[in-house]
């Protein structure tokens, strides 16, 4: 809840809290009834905010004061600009200060008024080592309209609930096996759980599905006339005894643009994979550079011998020549696999290539029979390459964004390859649309980590029957599934908005491929406006509107789940952050970098504090200068200014010299941790330039705001 000032908080009671949350495998379906109560005799002016998040989809946002009903709605951009038409558009942009939120503008409540908030969100639930881990909301209590006051989840702040009561329900297509929560769980049978609690606590929760063989399921929900299908796959927990011989093709881009550390990467990897292949597996290497070469005339058994053959090739690349992937593709049909084998490819590179026709096919035909594992790497990697190859194979790839995601990216990227291929899985169905079927057609493979698919089909002619096929070698399974009649469903709104989100993906991926033109005559533009409107969601294309106020616009769409939003994301397919104006760091220009070390630093440091009347830096903030000192050190040229601050205690003589000793403690942390100190100048500026303003004098404030008084900033010098 956002109100004016921290006085109308005194004035609002949060009476109670009403959740109900529903999980089934990847999906989360959340419900939540906020009931307040103006208290007091005059009017207050109230907001009601919840931060977007790229994972899930915030279905129904209602309030209900009196008579009046306030709701969010997706609506087209083009339909949004015409009825704009006579205001200036520009300038409602600039006033959303935070595009990162919904925000429900609910008026003024009026004196003694119960207000009832609605919000009804479903999301996909983020899967680990365990296997399926939520992320609860951690609900702000209160803030005001400048942000003098936030207050995260606090129950001995006014403005928590008095009563909250909450329900989870757990169920799934096959048992579950394992729940880790600080919550109490009753069976109800093997495939649902239930936990009912009234705790004023952010409950934590993890839980996993039996996986004592290859289990496979299916659900259905009914709406509209259109049954949406969700597949599950769940691998045994022991998979080596499924796994077949399988025969690698690693296509390794040592090109002038893998230079210095792509390059030493590609190399790491290899003397990495290699070593680790079984005993029957096979394997092959394609380098291209120069030209394209292939190490092996045919694959080879990983022996020793051979191992230190491809090594000794691979470690004696330097980085030469203009040799484009697409060309590489073209080499990899001279390279015959073996038919008894599993056939996976692998690519490391930049994904310079030639994005035609005659190549996707390529892809596309190979990906039938074929494992594709792709690791985009490089100093300009090449996006729009990458989401060619994932339309083409039907993969998503690994992407390397940031310096920072090295380590974490080729470790999964070493295990998916390693781990690859117990089952080649597909869907098959004589009554039923796949085309609707999203990843495209369902063509995938199966190895340590579970795999689902999501379907729509509008006929309603029952029963439908539906396959899903698995192969491996000479082994073979086919599991049949009938859907009789329509199910309605909790769960209705999750797996639609999986669907979609799915489909809006595919769609911008080949209107991608397509180009300019597709762009132009709106094909894909169209479609996506129309499944953004039906299932209320915010695409490139539409945007979420409070119904009734044009004006007061909410989240864009993030197409590269940044959390910057593609209306102020100036790399909206390129995940960055905001201080890059959502590019990464290595896409910005000398020009810009400055100020986003600058920024990014600020940010880092906003917890940097100091004790009253100290200079000495707390060892809890050890870690944030660490992170500062990695940014500073990936970016050598620039030069800054440390400003030290403090609050407004004791004279200006004294504060301009505490400042200077605070200052100066970063300064020698930065210098003790291999920073040069000729790139840095100290500034003193004492309590001339106070955080808060209104804290001069000091006793005109609360602790909190004099702490944060006491600080040091980075600016560009």
């Amino acid at each position: 809840m956002e109100l004016k000032n921290e006085e109308d908080f005194e004035k609002i009671d949060a009476i109670s809290l009403e959740n109900n949350y529903n999980f089934h495998h990847l999906l989360g379906n959340l419900s939540h009834t906020f009931t307040f109560l103006n208290n007091s005799s005059e009017d207050i002016s109230a907001k009601f905010i919840y931060p977007y998040q790229p994972s899930q989809n915030v279905y129904e946002l209602k309030a209900f004061v009196n008579d009046k009903i306030f709701e969010i709605q997706s609506k087209s951009i083009v339909d949004i600009r015409k009825e704009l038409k006579n205001i200036d558009a520009s300038t409602i942009f600039k006033n959303q200060h935070n595009n990162q939120v919904l925000q429900l503008d609910l008026g003024k409540i009026p004196a003694n008024t119960i207000l009832k908030i609605q919000l009804k969100v479903s999301k996909i639930v983020e899967e680990n080592s365990f296997n399926y881990q939520v992320s609860f909301p951690e609900f702000i209590v209160k803030r005001t309209e400048s942000f003098t006051q936030i207050h995260r989840w606090n129950n001995q702040l006014n403005g928590f609930p008095k009563n909250i009561n909450s329900n989870i329900h757990l169920s799934g297509n096959f048992p579950i096996s394992k729940i880790v929560s600080d919550l109490k769980f009753s069976k109800e049978n093997d495939r649902n759980y239930v936990s009912k609690n009234s705790d004023k606590k952010i409950p934590t929760l993890q839980y996993a599905y039996t996986k004592n063989e290859l289990q496979t399921g299916i659900e259905t929900f009914t709406e509209n006339g259109c049954d949406y299908i969700l597949g599950s796959i769940e691998p045994a927990n022991n998979p080596s005894k499924y796994k077949a011989s399988r025969e690698f093709l690693f296509v390794l881009d040592t090109s002038g643009s893998m230079m210095n550390q792509p390059i030493e990467t590609v190399k790491k990897l290899m003397n990495q994979i290699l070593p680790n292949l079984t005993e029957t597996d096979k394997f092959n290497v394609l380098v291209y550079s120069t030209k394209n070469e292939l190490i092996f005339n045919s694959s080879q058994f990983p022996t020793k011998e051979n191992i230190n053959l491809a090594l000794e090739k691979i470690n004696s690349l330097n980085g030469t020549g203009e040799k484009l992937l697409d060309e590489a593709i073209e080499q990899i049909q001279k390279n015959p696999f073996d038919k008894n084998y599993k056939r996976i490819i692998t690519i490391i590179s930049d994904g310079a290539m030639n994005l035609n026709e005659t190549v996707y096919n390529s892809l596309r035909n190979y990906a039938k029979d074929t494992q594709f594992i792709t690791l985009g790497i490089g100093k300009e990697l090449d996006y729009r390459a990458m989401n060619f190859i994932s339309l083409a194979t039907g993969t998503l790839p690994i992407t390397i964004n940031e310096p920072k995601e090295l380590n974490q990216k080729t470790t999964q990227f070493q295990q998916a390859v390693l781990n690859s291929s117990i089952y080649h899985l597909k869907v098959q169905s004589s009554q039923i649309n796949l085309n609707e079927t999203f990843p495209k057609n369902f063509n995938t493979y199966l190895a340590q980590n579970s795999v689902n698919f999501v379907s729509r089909d509008c006929n309603l002619r029952y029963p439908k029957k539906i396959e899903i096929i698995g192969n491996q070698s000479n082994q073979n399974f086919t599991q049949n599934f009938e859907i009789k009649q329509p199910n309605p469903s909790e769960f209705t709104e999750a797996i639609k908005f999986y669907w979609a989100k799915q489909k809006i993906d595919y769609l911008l991926k080949d209107e991608e491929r397509c180009g300019e033109m597709c762009k132009k005559d709106g094909r894909y533009r169209k479609e996506i406006e129309k499944i953004g409107t039906e299932f209320n969601i915010s695409t490139p294309y539409n945007l979420l509107i409070q119904k009734g106020n044009i004006e007061n616009y909410n989240n864009d769409y993030d197409s590269d789940g940044d959390g910057v939003m593609d209306i102020e994301d100036e790399c909206p397919y390129i995940k960055g952050n905001r201080f890059g104006s959502g590019c990464p760091e290595s896409n910005l220009s000398d020009k810009k970098i400055g100020n986003y070390v600058q920024d990014y630093s600020n940010y880092l440091m906003e917890t940097v504090e100091f004790n009253f009347d100290k200079a000495e830096i707390r060892a809890i903030d050890y870690a944030k200068l660490n992170e500062v000192v990695a940014i500073m050190k990936r970016n050598p040229s620039h030069h800054f200014i440390i400003e030290g601050h403090t609050d407004a205690v004791g004279t200006e003589s004294y504060n301009f010299d505490l400042s200077q000793r605070r200052a100066n403690a970063v300064l020698n942390y930065l210098a003790e941790k291999g920073l040069n100190k000729n790139r840095f100048s100290i500034s003193a500026k004492g309590f001339s330039d106070l955080k808060h303003k209104e804290c001069n004098p000091a006793t005109n404030c609360i602790d909190w705001k004099n702490f944060e008084n006491r600080r040091v900033r980075f600016k560009v010098n």
